[in-house]
């Protein structure tokens, strides 16, 4: 669950900080969901709190950060990677063709540029549809 702090808005793409309820890590996730279709994450607001997934943009590679892997999610029309942070935050990956070679619970770095909002309660971003 992740609590609304505030959105960055620049014209047809956002930035939305979420705060973590269970951690208190705050997001900086993408949103560019208003571009592409009219049922979009538009409607979330300040102070409000919302289940949603977070996309890792990125890759495996050995100079990243390090998670969990916790399997394979389908989420939308995308078989994703889920993983675990530090924390134990969740976030998903794009399989990249690694997945068959992970096993539950194994450790795997990953470099990402950005985290990307792709599910808001049962809103699915556009491209995932």
């Amino acid at each position: 669950m992740y609590k609304l702090q505030s959105i960055e808005e620049y014209g047809t793409t956002r930035v939305l900080i979420l705060e973590n309820v269970d951690t208190g890590r705050q997001e900086r996730c993408f949103d560019d969901s208003l571009l592409l279709d009219f049922n979009n994450f538009e409607f979330m607001k300040v102070g409000n709190s919302y289940q949603c997934k977070i996309l890792l943009v990125g890759k495996v590679d050995s100079a990243g950060e390090l998670f969990t892997y916790l399997g394979k999610e389908r989420v939308g029309s995308k078989n994703l990677l889920k993983l675990a942070g530090s924390d134990q935050s969740l976030y998903y990956l794009d399989e990249g063709g690694v997945w068959h070679t992970l096993q539950e619970n194994q450790s795997l770095m990953v470099s990402y540029s950005r985290k990307d909002l792709i599910q808001v309660e049962e809103i699915l971003h556009p491209s995932l549809r």
